[in-house]
């Protein structure tokens, strides 16, 4: 790593980068409640890996709201009643395997 900068830079920046989102985990899970931990989640996984629909974000994921429930450190049932109360909202749409955002900005 002393010979070859690139490396060391690229190295660094993945664990400073892997060391910021285990400090955003940290400060979610004791700062904010189980309805803004899910909605950051939500919000996270589709600026990351959906893609854009005419003016809405999908996501295609094969997590289930167990999947979920253990990622954001919530019950299976409180990732549901979150969820159906952002679709009553019509703020996404969600089945086995998507999740369409419709409104980003809308989304908290």
């Amino acid at each position: 790593m002393r010979l070859n900068f690139n490396l060391c830079d690229r190295i660094m920046t993945l664990f400073g980068n892997r060391l910021m989102r285990a400090e955003s985990k940290l400060e979610s899970l004791i700062f904010k409640d189980a309805r803004t931990r899910i909605v950051e989640f939500i919000k996270d996984s589709v600026s990351r890996s959906g893609r854009k629909v005419g003016l809405e974000m999908l996501l295609k994921h094969s997590l289930t709201h167990q999947d979920i429930a253990n990622i954001t450190c919530t019950s299976r049932q409180t990732v549901t009643l979150v969820l159906n109360e952002l679709r009553k909202s019509d703020l996404i749409y969600f089945n086995r395997g998507k999740i369409l955002v419709r409104d980003m900005t809308r989304l908290a």
